[in-house]
């Protein structure tokens, strides 16, 4: 997989679920296929075909890169699986929406073949398209009322969350801290809030302190970690807002050694936005 295209597939990973036990290579008797089709209703003959594919994942799931032949083979087995369905007659309440599902994940495995050979930047705009197209043919899967063969999670725009973010902000700064810089309310009109400050006592309890108040002020989802620079933060989603709080350890970013007061990222801070997902993603 060359370059930055390789960059895709964590993503790929956590929305698709795609992977292929029906192999590119194995034959499909057309008269066997007559056979089956009469022996199976057409719902559970697809979704035995789609569960199959979703079994096969194993080799993007696995916790490493594929390489450049795992991936092409990968990609001839979701081909292979997606020619499969289509050689099924669905009922005319079915046939719409699964012929749709079926056009989408196709523009979806091109887009993906598109990303695999790609040296440069157009891969972004590959995985783009490869994430709206897989969104798109989940979406069609279950109209059609074969769920089965949604591989993409759905995606719904999470209601708005009833708190200015600048007061959603100040709920999450210890108590006792001070403050070193602070948004006013106009950050209100953009629902995007920051507070700088300092804090007391160990990055360790901090962290944990900041943990507590975030599930106490109904946060969730929360996850910790470390940033290249050696600060600590932790994350965490309430409806539509993401917030971020960022907790310096003892020793300050090189970038703030001769820094002047108040340099963004040279104190601790909270960051509370508001997350628009993208219609293109939510919508029909």
């Amino acid at each position: 997989m060359k370059g930055i295209a390789a960059a895709f597939v964590p993503l790929a990973l956590v929305l698709a679920g795609c992977g292929a036990a029906e192999t590119a290579d194995q034959p499909h008797k057309p008269e066997k296929a007559i056979v089956v089709r009469a022996q199976l209703p057409f719902t559970k003959h697809a979704s035995t075909i789609c569960a199959g594919m979703q079994d096969g994942a194993g080799v993007v799931t696995g916790g490493r890169k594929p390489t450049d032949a795992e991936f092409r083979r990968l990609l001839a087995r979701w081909r292979a699986g997606f020619d499969r369905l289509a050689r099924l007659d669905p009922p005319r309440s079915q046939a719409k929406q699964f012929r749709r599902m079926l056009s989408h994940y196709r523009t979806m495995t091109a887009a993906l073949a598109a990303a695999q050979a790609s040296d440069d930047e157009s891969v972004l705009g590959d995985i783009a398209a490869a994430v709206v197209e897989g969104t798109r043919g989940s979406r069609a899967a279950r109209r059609a009322g074969v769920a089965r063969c949604a591989f993409f999670a759905e995606i719904k725009q999470p209601p708005r969350d009833p708190e200015p973010a600048l007061a959603a902000t100040r709920a999450l700064v210890p108590t006792g801290a001070r403050v070193r810089k602070a948004d006013t309310d106009e950050c209100n009109g953009e629902a995007s809030c920051r507070v700088e400050f300092s804090g007391n006592g160990s990055t360790a309890a901090r962290l944990r302190a900041a943990v507590r108040a975030l599930r106490a002020h109904g946060w969730t989802h929360a996850r910790i970690g470390r940033s290249p620079t050696g600060s600590t933060w932790a994350m965490a989603y309430r409806n539509d807002y993401e917030v971020m709080i960022e907790l310096l350890g003892t020793r300050r970013p090189p970038h703030c050694a001769r820094a002047p007061e108040g340099m963004f990222g040279c104190s601790d801070s909270v960051w509370v936005h508001r997350v628009e997902i993208p219609e293109v993603l939510t919508g029909g």
